[in-house]
């Protein structure tokens, strides 16, 4: 994606917002994103749909309640951050976060890459779609147990 249809594609995500939400309404919820790229723009619409599904969510979001906020670490360069998300990590991990049961969602796989942890889970643990896809991106090692 060039820098001109980045600045395109945050024009038109704004107008649609714009349309959506009062403007007289003030978000409850700040929530930063980071669009950089291809991937990170399909995590935050996955992101979206998710949210709109949810009936707490969703009306929070029709209603003005959760606000979104360029994440201030986004790379001016998104080629640059593109190339960055698909590789592994270089060196191992230092320690293990082990799930024995319930959602492993997005935020637990999102602080096992920036704490660089491996991802141990239980037999009743289950990913979400928008986790298993960052692990994919991000190269978080996983492994789970059988028993």
């Amino acid at each position: 994606m060039t820098p001109d249809e980045v600045v395109e594609m945050r024009a038109l995500i704004r107008s649609l917002i714009a349309e959506a939400v009062p403007a007289v309404l003030q978000p409850q919820e700040i929530r930063p994103v980071s669009i950089g790229n291809d991937a990170e723009l399909g995590v935050l619409v996955r992101t979206l749909i998710e949210m709109l599904d949810d009936p707490v969510h969703g009306a929070r979001l029709r209603t003005g309640q959760i606000g979104f906020t360029l994440h201030p670490a986004a790379p001016s360069a998104p080629a640059a951050r593109s190339h960055e998300t698909q590789q592994p990590p270089q060196q191992p991990p230092m320690s293990v976060l082990e799930i024995e049961s319930g959602a492993v969602t997005e935020k637990v796989v999102e602080r096992a890459a920036a704490e660089r942890l491996r991802l141990v889970l239980g037999p009743r643990a289950v990913l979400t779609p928008l986790a298993r896809e960052l692990i994919r991106r991000a190269g978080v090692p996983m492994e789970r147990r059988t028993c």
